[in-house]
C-alpha cells in the first residue's frame, strides 16, 4: 500500500518506487518459500483472514463498502482518483486469485507451486499497472509487458515442464499377480520346488500357518512339499465366499501384526515371523501366553534409495541420525543437497520393528503422516517413484525387494561397506543380517501339546530344520539358518 501512494504522489518516480516495492516483496516471498514449511504462511494467511472475514461481519460489510467506493472510483473523473482506484482493485482482485491458484497448484505441484502462483501475480499485476497508468513511451509499455510476458511462460515451463515430464513416467509397484503367484499348488506357482519326495507328509489335522508378506514364499514352499494338494488360497477364502464366513485355508498370508493376533487367539498354528517387537511381547504376556521362537532362516534387514540417488552406502550411525532427527539433509552423508524422506512402517509390522531393534534407546522420529505406511508395497512405490529420486529413503527386507518385487528402479546400500548378499547374510558379516523364525504357542499343559495339530506343528518344524527344510529356505532366496544342515542333505 505504501508503494501505490507513491505511485499516485510522485508520477513516473512513483512507478519506479512501487516496481522496486513489489520486487523486493517477490524476493522476499520467493527467499521465505525455500523452506516447504513456511512456505505455507502466505496461504494460510489468506485462508485464515478470509475465515475471519466469514466470521466478522462488520468487517465484512467494511470491505463491500471499500470496493464499492473503489468501483466508483475508477468512475469519477480525476484521473488520479481513477488510477489509484483501479490499482488498488486490481491489487485486491490479484491478491484473490493469488490465493485460489496457490492451493490449486500446490495440491498439483507442492511447494513449487507457490513459486509459479506468486511470478504469476507479480507479472499480472506489473502488466495491470503499465495498463492502469500509462508510464513511458507505448513503445516501452509494449516492451515491458511482452517481458512481463516472457518471465511467466518460462517459469511456468520450468516449473510445470519437469512435473509434466515425472508424470509421464509409470509409478512402479508390486506386481499384479503378488502373493498369488506363490500359492502352493496353482499351475506356474512360483513356491520353490523340493524336487524330491519329501520325507514328512500331513494327510489331516494340518497345521494352520500365517505370518509376514516377506516370507509367505518359502512358508508356501514348505507347504508344497508337505502338504495334501490343494487349493490353499493365501488370502484365506475360496471363490464364491464373503468376508464373514471362517477362513478355509491353512496357509494365509495377514501380514504380522494380524498373524500375531491370530496366533495368540489361536487362529494360527505356526506364524512366521522376523521377529517380535516389545509392544508384542508385552501384549502376549499380558495375555499370560508363552511364545517359543524358533529359527529358521537369515534374512537381511535392508535400506535402499531410488537408483538415481548417488549415494551407495550409509553407515549404522548415519541411519540412526537419519531415524532420529538428527541428520536431515542428504548433503550431510555424502548426497544431493536435498531433504530427507525417511518413510517408516506402522508400529507392529516386521519391518519397523527392526528399525526399533536398530535403534536400542535411541528414540525414532515421529513422520508426517504421508510418510508411513501400513504395507510395505507403500515405501516401496514411493522410493521408486522418479518423484521422490532425490528425497526418499526406505527399509524393508531383502528378498522381499529383489525376489517379489520389481526392483529395477530402486538400489540397496551396502551398510557399513558390506553389501547384503546371501554369503554376507550367511556369514554374518553384513551387519543387519538377522534370523526369521516359526513362532508357536507353547501349551499350557500337556493336553494342549498332545493335541493332534500341535503335534503336526511340531512335526513341520523339526522338517523346517531338517536338510530338506533348510534346502527349500535356500532355493526360496532366503540363507538357510545352518549351511552345514544344507550341504550334508544334497
Amino acid at each position: 500500500m505504501a508503494g501505490l501512494l507513491f505511485f499516485g504522489l510522485g508520477g513516473e518516480p512513483g512507478f519506479v518506487l512501487t516496481a522496486l516495492f513489489v520486487f523486493l516483496w517477490a524476493v522476499f516471498c520467493f527467499l521465505r518459500l525455500f523452506s516447504a514449511r513456511s512456505a505455507h504462511f502466505l496461504i494460510i494467511g489468506g485462508a485464515n483472514w478470509a475465515n475471519h472475514l466469514k466470521k466478522n461481519k462488520l468487517m465484512s460489510a467494511w470491505l463491500v463498502v471499500i470496493c464499492v467506493l473503489l468501483v466508483i472510483g475508477c468512475f469519477v473523473p480525476a484521473p488520479l482518483v481513477r488510477r489509484i482506484s483501479a490499482t488498488i482493485l486490481l491489487l485486491m482482485a490479484l491478491g484473490a486469485l493469488n490465493v485460489v491458484s496457490s492451493l490449486m497448484l500446490a495440491s498439483w505441484l507442492a511447494t513449487p507451486g507457490f513459486y509459479l502462483a506468486i511470478i504469476v501475480f507479480v507479472c499480472l499485476y506489473a502488466i495491470s499497472l503499465l495498463w492502469v497508468w500509462k508510464p513511458w513511451t507505448p513503445k516501452a509499455r509494449l516492451v515491458a509487458r511482452l517481458g512481463a510476458l516472457a518471465i511467466l511462460v518460462a517459469a511456468s515451463a520450468i516449473i510445470i515442464g519437469p512435473r509434466l515430464h515425472r508424470d509421464s513416467f509409470e509409478v512402479v509397484g508390486e506386481r499384479k499377480e503378488g502373493l498369488k503367484r506363490y500359492e502352493p499348488f496353482i499351475d506356474g506357482t512360483l513356491a520353490a520346488d523340493l524336487g524330491e519326495p519329501s520325507s514328512l507328509k500331513l494327510d489331516d489335522n494340518l497345521p494352520a500357518l500365517d505370518g509376514a508378506t516377506a516370507l509367505y514364499p518359502v512358508y508356501a514352499a514348505f507347504a508344497r512339499a508337505v502338504y495334501p494338494q490343494g487349493l490353499y488360497r493365501y488370502s484365506g477364502f475360496l471363490p464364491g465366499m464373503s468376508d464373514i464366513e471362517e477362513l478355509s485355508s491353512p496357509v494365509v498370508c495377514n501380514t504380522t501384526r494380524q498373524a500375531f493376533e491370530n496366533l495368540l487367539s489361536g487362529a494360527a498354528d505356526i506364524v512366521f515371523l522376523a521377529g517380535l517387537s516389545e509392544e508384542q511381547n508385552k501384549e502376549a504376556e499380558a495375555r499370560g501366553i508363552r511364545l517359543r521362537l524358533t529359527p529358521i532362516g537369515r534374512e537381511a534387514f535392508v535400506f535402499f534409495v531410488n537408483r538415481r540417488n548417488p549415494v551407495d552406502n550409509l553407515t549404522i550411525e548415519q541411519i540412526k541420525g537419519v531415524y532420529s532427527g538428527r541428520i536431515t539433509n542428504w548433503r550431510e552423508i555424502g548426497g544431493a543437497r536435498a531433504k530427507i524422506k525417511a518413510y517408516q512402517r506402522s508400529s507392529g509390522s516386521g519391518s519397523q520393528s527392526a528399525l526399533m531393534r536398530l535403534m536400542g534407546d535411541l528414540p525414532v522420529m515421529e513422520p508426517p503422516e504421508e510418510e508411513r505406511f501400513d504395507l510395505m508395497g507403500g515405501i516401496y512405490r514411493a522410493v521408486s517413484d522418479f518423484r521422490n529420486y532425490k528425497t526418499a529413503l526406505g527399509f524393508s527386507f531383502r528378498f522381499y525387494l529383489t525376489g517379489m518385487l520389481d526392483g529395477s528402479e530402486i538400489k540397496l546400500l551396502s551398510i557399513d561397506g558390506i553389501e547384503p548378499t546371501l554369503d554376507a547374510i550367511q556369514d554374518g558379516s553384513y551387519p543387519l543380517a538377522e534370523e526369521f523364525f516359526a513362532v508357536t504357542v507353547d501349551g499350557p499343559d500337556d493336553e494342549f501339546d498332545a493335541s493332534p495339530r500341535r503335534q503336526n506343528a511340531q512335526k513341520l518344524i523339526d522338517w523346517i530344520l531338517s536338510p530338506q527344510g533348510q534346502s527349500l529356505v535356500a532355493k526360496t532366496g532366503y540363507a538357510p539358518v545352518a549351511r552345514n544342515l544344507v550341504e550334508s542333505g544334497r
